[in-house]
Protein backbone atom coordinates (compact mmCIF):
# COMPACT_ATOMS: atom_id res chain seq x y z
CA UNK A 1 0.00 0.00 0.00
CA UNK A 2 2.73 2.60 0.88
CA UNK A 3 4.49 1.56 -2.23
CA UNK A 4 1.29 2.59 -4.42
CA UNK A 5 1.21 5.50 -2.64
CA UNK A 6 5.07 6.44 -3.53
CA UNK A 7 5.07 5.62 -7.10
CA UNK A 8 1.34 7.27 -7.72
CA UNK A 9 2.91 10.58 -8.71
CA UNK A 10 5.49 8.43 -11.20
CA UNK A 11 2.37 6.95 -12.53
CA UNK A 12 0.79 9.95 -13.00
CA UNK A 13 4.01 11.62 -14.69
CA UNK A 14 4.61 9.02 -16.93
CA UNK A 15 1.52 9.37 -17.62
CA UNK A 16 1.44 13.16 -18.80
CA UNK A 17 4.48 12.60 -20.11
CA UNK A 18 3.40 9.66 -22.91
CA UNK A 19 0.08 11.81 -24.01
CA UNK A 20 2.72 14.93 -24.02
CA UNK A 21 4.93 12.65 -26.79
CA UNK A 22 1.96 11.74 -28.41
CA UNK A 23 0.75 15.24 -28.84
CA UNK A 24 4.29 16.33 -29.98
CA UNK A 25 4.11 13.08 -32.90
CA UNK A 26 1.24 14.40 -33.84
CA UNK A 27 2.32 17.76 -34.57
CA UNK A 28 5.24 16.59 -35.36
CA UNK A 29 3.33 14.86 -38.19
CA UNK A 30 1.03 17.74 -39.29
CA UNK A 31 4.69 19.79 -39.85
CA UNK A 32 5.81 17.86 -42.24
CA UNK A 33 3.23 16.90 -44.60
CA UNK A 34 2.61 21.44 -44.39
CA UNK A 35 6.12 21.44 -45.18
CA UNK A 36 5.98 18.85 -48.16
CA UNK A 37 3.61 20.86 -49.73
CA UNK A 38 5.61 24.25 -49.35
CA UNK A 39 7.90 22.15 -51.24
CA UNK A 40 5.96 21.04 -54.12
CA UNK A 41 4.42 24.14 -54.51
CA UNK A 42 8.06 25.75 -54.47
CA UNK A 43 9.49 23.81 -56.85
CA UNK A 44 6.51 24.00 -59.07
CA UNK A 45 6.86 27.82 -58.88
CA UNK A 46 10.65 27.46 -59.72
CA UNK A 47 9.89 24.99 -63.06
CA UNK A 48 6.50 25.00 -63.66
CA UNK A 49 5.09 27.92 -65.84
CA UNK A 50 1.52 26.38 -66.87
CA UNK A 51 1.57 26.16 -62.84
CA UNK A 52 2.17 29.68 -62.21
CA UNK A 53 0.01 30.87 -65.32
CA UNK A 54 -2.64 28.79 -63.43
CA UNK A 55 -1.83 30.69 -59.82
CA UNK A 56 -1.62 33.91 -61.30
CA UNK A 57 -4.99 33.78 -63.19
CA UNK A 58 -6.58 32.54 -60.47
CA UNK A 59 -5.30 35.11 -57.98
CA UNK A 60 -6.11 38.25 -60.27
CA UNK A 61 -8.90 37.00 -62.23
CA UNK A 62 -7.83 37.21 -65.68
CA UNK A 63 -9.74 34.61 -68.39
CA UNK A 64 -8.32 33.73 -71.42
CA UNK A 65 -10.85 34.65 -74.56
CA UNK A 66 -13.96 32.38 -74.72
CA UNK A 67 -13.42 31.33 -71.16
CA UNK A 68 -15.94 32.14 -68.33
CA UNK A 69 -14.93 32.33 -64.74
CA UNK A 70 -17.99 31.32 -62.05
CA UNK A 71 -17.14 32.05 -58.47
CA UNK A 72 -18.87 29.83 -55.86
CA UNK A 73 -19.20 31.32 -52.98
CA UNK A 74 -19.75 29.64 -49.50
CA UNK A 75 -22.06 30.91 -46.36
CA UNK A 76 -21.05 32.27 -43.75
CA UNK A 77 -21.74 30.92 -40.23
CA UNK A 78 -23.59 33.24 -37.89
Amino acid sequence: MIGALLFRPLIQESREQTEQIAKLQSELTRERALHARSAREEELLKNDPAYIELIARDRLDVMKPGETIIHLETKKPK
